[in-house]
């Protein structure tokens, strides 16, 4: 092979390589692109999911905000309205209260003989409900409870909530604890610290902390469990 073929054959061999490496680096960069692109994507429809997700829940806390469940009130085997309508009224009579306005009445869960079921009644008015659990709260009636019909996420962070309220009673018996709505309050003598709690990491947060004073001072009326 003379000089010059093999030098023919070297540029060759040169610009093959060159283009293949051009060919290569385009191809890679278009499939950087595209899943970058991908993770755009996923990254987007995970916002709009959570989104969504919490529009949900927000309706579904309005559906149920006007909302009792009352465990304890006694049922007969084949219970009707109208006998709802009586145990209400009974209900109200115990707790010296005017006769509750609402919508619809009916037991949760299957029928059985073995328990009363709980009686979810739907009522008129947000502040009639308020009432209710104020006067149940302060009667104390044994074998008596009634509290807020919470969604699924409000149960699990009110159980999340309550697994640690009883951590804290047992580590310091001497802290007064409650409950209310998604917040842990916990007083320590004269202070107050709110806690809130991660569901995923089963973390307690603190949003704020107050002395007693300032907490009556700043505090809000929330039905507490």
């Amino acid at each position: 092979m003379n000089k010059v073929s093999k030098e023919l054959i070297e540029k060759s061999e040169k610009r093959n390589a060159d283009l293949f490496k051009s060919e290569i680096g385009s191809l890679k960069d278009t499939i950087i692109d595209r899943f970058e692109a991908i993770e755009n994507k996923q990254i987007e429809l995970q916002s709009e999911l959570v989104q969504k997700t919490e529009r949900i829940h927000q309706l579904e806390k309005a559906m149920k905000r006007n909302n009792i469940i009352a465990h304890g009130i006694p049922e007969n085997g084949n219970e009707t309205a109208n006998d709802r309508n009586d145990a209400i009224l009974r209900l109200c009579d115990k707790l010296k209260i005017a006769a509750l306005d609402y919508t619809e009445a009916y037991r949760l869960g299957k029928p059985t003989t073995r328990k009363n079921r709980p009686l979810l009644i739907k009522c008129v008015r947000f502040r009639d409900k308020i009432a209710v659990l104020k006067a149940a709260a302060d009667a104390r009636i044994h074998g008596l409870s009634l509290g807020d019909d919470l969604t699924e996420e409000e149960r699990k962070m009110r159980s999340a909530l309550v697994t640690e309220k009883k951590k804290i009673k047992a580590k310091n018996p001497e802290y007064m604890c409650k409950i209310r709505g998604e917040k842990l309050i916990v007083q320590r003598g004269s202070f107050e610290t709110v806690y809130k709690i991660d569901l995923e990491t089963k973390i307690l947060y603190e949003i704020s902390a107050l002395s007693q004073a300032q907490s009556r001072r700043h505090s809000t009326p929330i039905h507490s469990l």
